[in-house]
């Protein structure tokens, strides 16, 4: 961080925009898709970039009544090419993964046959959506596919959920299934549990591989939440293990493994409001080394007025950034860390509706600066009946634009009476408002690949003059984030 005497205050200056989020103008892609002729809950959870092409996948209620899924293909400006919906009679599908392989694309989950227990299931598809094959493997138990990873061998890895039966009384363990190159079953395992297990993801680790969720006890609920992180072999063998607890619970427990770093996401309970003994929550950003020693925990937000105000779905790491992504009520986000777990920034999408209804279910990375995600758009005053597909395309610091380095357009620097001068400059830049209110938060400089070149902390300023003596010359983006407060505009060094 710089030194305070690099900053001079002297007016304030406010900028107050809607939810504290930011509409984005000019989308290059940003589309909502009606998948008739499923009834609502289209909700994007999955997707992959195969030769240009766009593949997604959701869940729905079809209209034969099977709760089935939807694949959806289009190119990567985002018009439609084909969709498919898996409606066998009979069948009901809990899919939760889309994944491909050479020409072909797979969904995989869980599959339920007359009522009687789930089972995990494997369905390939071509890449013009033509079903190939259906895989299911027998347990007689109950299982939930909860995530599922390609392992180094060539193979393929399930993990959930499992309990005895359908209806059974007994809490669900966690629950492993592993494949050969081929989808043929060499072994499942059961992972006992002592508290009710929920989990969340699976990713390699060496030649074994780490599990993460949370648990919980039904009897107590809330205040017995925990996080978990395990370290397993190659057999599905127990090598280590971490738990996180809270005196009034911590959820979720998605985790990534980076190099030499675990990054765990969770959301964290606000002790002081309970609405049913269940507490508001914010999120948290656990890092950890692969001894499962706490490096680093960030929480960031407002507890909000929503029971599930938060709910981080997943997280995404490349060589300069931790991103998280979700569901803050009633929008979705994107918030980014360093590699060091400290918090950066953070952007909500909502549509310009009174009661948008937003949600980001997936993020992935096509480039270093260009990520795809999925998720849903709805209106709150139509119920979650009205949610559909939406499939957008944002840049590494969340911009949602044609021209990403044109930020003083997009966020109408203009009409908020913010002026950024000199721009172009050689070692200082001034921002002032006319309109005299405090403003407070933090500014961040970034270069255009989004290195963090500059970090300042603002507590109350009438006008703000930043010293960049040391700045080499170039273009960078300039960002201002306050508890209401939200701009970024370009600023040229010469």
């Amino acid at each position: 961080m710089n030194n305070v005497a690099d900053t001079i205050l002297v007016f304030c200056v406010s900028i107050v925009l809607l939810f504290g989020s930011v509409v984005f103008a000019q989308p290059v892609l940003d589309s909502r898709f009606d998948l008739s002729p499923v009834n609502g809950f289209e909700v994007g959870s999955q997707l992959i970039i195969e030769d240009d092409t766009i593949y997604t996948l959701g869940g729905g209620n079809l209209l034969s009544g099977n709760w089935s899924f939807i694949l959806f293909k289009s190119t990567l400006g985002g018009d439609p090419v084909d969709t498919t919906y898996f409606d066998y009679p009979g069948l009901q599908f809990n899919t939760p993964g889309l994944t491909s392989k050479g020409d072909t694309i797979i969904v995989f989950g869980s599959v339920i046959e007359d009522t009687v227990g789930w089972d995990p299931c494997i369905i390939l598809f071509d890449k013009s959506l033509d079903s190939i094959e259906y895989i299911k493997y027998d347990t007689t138990k109950h299982i939930t596919i909860l995530s599922g990873t390609w392992t180094n061998d060539g193979g393929f890895i399930m993990f959930g959920s499992i309990q005895d039966s359908a209806g059974g009384t007994s809490w669900p363990d966690l629950y492993l299934i592993r494949l050969d190159s081929d989808f043929n079953k060499l072994w499942d395992k059961k992972l006992v549990q002592s508290y009710y297990a929920s989990p969340r993801s699976i990713s390699n680790w060496g030649d074994g591989f780490l599990v993460s969720g949370h648990r919980y006890n039904a009897a107590v609920w809330e205040d017995t939440h925990e996080l978990f992180a395990m370290q397993l072999d190659s057999n599905g063998d127990l090598l280590s293990s971490k738990t996180i607890t809270e005196s009034h619970g911590i959820q979720i427990g998605r985790s990534i493994l980076d190099g030499e770093k675990i990054y765990l996401a969770g959301v964290a309970s606000d002790t002081a409001n309970t609405v049913h003994n269940v507490h508001f929550r914010k999120p948290r950003l656990i890092t950890l080394d692969t001894s499962f020693n706490v490096l680093n925990e960030t929480t960031f937000g407002d507890y909000g007025t929503q029971v599930y105000s938060w709910l981080p779905y997943g997280l995404l790491v490349d060589d300069q950034r931790v991103y998280m992504y979700g569901f803050e009520y009633p929008q979705g986000f994107i918030t980014a860390f360093t590699l060091e777990g400290d918090y950066l920034w953070k952007i909500n999408y909502s549509d310009t509706i009174v009661a948008s209804d937003q949600s980001i279910s997936h993020l992935i990375a096509r480039n270093s600066n260009e990520f795809f995600g999925i998720g849903y758009k709805g209106d709150l005053l139509a119920g979650p009946d009205d949610r559909d597909h939406w499939l957008f395309r944002v840049d590494s610091l969340g911009c949602m634009v044609a021209d990403c380095n044109n930020y003083a357009n997009v966020y109408g620097l203009d009409n908020l009476d913010i002026k950024i001068y000199p721009n172009p400059t050689n070692d200082r830049v001034v921002i002032e408002s006319g309109k005299a209110e405090i403003l407070s938060g933090e500014i961040r400089l970034f270069d255009l690949s989004g290195h963090l070149i500059k970090h300042i902390q603002i507590e109350g300023a009438e006008k703000i003059e930043i010293i960049l003596d040391k700045i080499q010359a170039g273009t960078y983006i300039l960002h201002f984030e306050g508890p209401k407060q939200l701009f970024q505009a370009k600023l040229i060094v010469k």
